[in-house]
């Protein structure tokens, strides 16, 4: 085994000992294998006990074994929280006739966080103010690191295009807020004139500070 910078480095014939030390130094593993190539790992540490059947003392012992992270979802930071995570944004209550949603969905990438709300509303639709309105539970780790800038609660707000067949558009208002368990997203009062689309997207850093 090897320490190189801020993680350590084995082979993938490596030994129970040499696993043992790179497990202890809790540094990032960095595993080459038979073809050289290199893959971030795991170490497993399981404990083994033994009873001795003429003394019945009892033995502890430990065996090392090692995973590859190759999925994107083990990614982790310094905390254990995934860094790689996402989930589904449910309507608060009834969606209003002539709006369909399409996609709802938050989604952390390191430390981007993206929230979106996508769909189509019918031509006549009567919007009222907060008549769309969806929300996005996340973990705390993630929801500790969203502050509001307007008023109490509000993080942003967007003008969002809403854009038909024959490609005349109507803008319609889209404000992101917080509440302790969610993020939501809610929409402003209008009258469509024709049949439209909508995607919203709001971007957050969360950093691992």
């Amino acid at each position: 085994m090897n320490l190189n910078g801020g993680y350590a480095m084995i082979k993938h014939n490596a030994t129970q000992e040499e696993l043992a030390v790179a497990y202890k130094t809790k540094r990032p593993i960095l595993l080459y294998d038979e073809d050289k190539r290199a893959h971030w790992a795991q170490i497993n540490e399981k404990e083994v006990e033994t009873i001795d059947e003429e003394t019945e003392e009892t033995t502890i012992t430990y065996e090392y074994s090692y995973e590859l992270l190759n999925a994107i979802e083990a990614l982790v930071d310094d905390s254990g929280n995934p860094r790689f995570i996402e989930g589904d944004g449910v309507p608060l209550f009834e969606i209003p006739q002539g709006v369909k949603i399409s996609y709802a969905k938050w989604s952390l990438s390191g430390t981007h966080l993206m929230i979106v709300l996508a769909g189509e509303i019918a031509n006549g639709t009567v919007l009222a103010s907060q008549s769309i309105r969806y929300k996005y539970e996340m973990p705390a780790y993630i929801l500790d690191k969203i502050i509001p800038t307007i008023s109490s609660n509000s993080i942003e707000l967007k003008d969002i295009m809403l854009w038909g067949a024959s490609f005349t558009n109507q803008a319609l208002t889209f404000r992101a807020y917080k509440e302790s368990e969610y993020v939501a997203i809610t929409c402003g009062g209008l009258t469509l004139t024709a049949d439209r689309t909508f995607r919203v997207q709001f971007d957050l850093l969360i950093d691992t500070e």
